[in-house]
């Protein structure tokens, strides 16, 4: 399930490029995906997250910068 939601997100940012609303929300579901990936690892007790903190921050990133160029 997980990896069917990498390749929507995925599939969905290329489509952006041409049609920019399916760019923001596949940027806005990577966000929520990775947000939940770091909760889940908290809840397991896994505190090394730096892979996961670098690419939440890079899914904020690619959503303002989104949102902005739409707007």
């Amino acid at each position: 399930m997980l990896g069917r939601l990498q390749i929507a997100a995925t599939v969905g940012l290329l489509w952006g490029i041409w049609f920019p609303p399916f760019a923001i929300a596949a940027a806005i579901g990577l966000l929520l995906y990775f947000t939940g990936a770091i909760v889940a690892h908290l809840r397991s007790g896994d505190r090394n997250m730096l892979g996961a903190m670098i690419f939440l921050a890079f899914s904020i990133e690619t959503s303002v910068v989104l949102v902005l160029n739409v707007a």
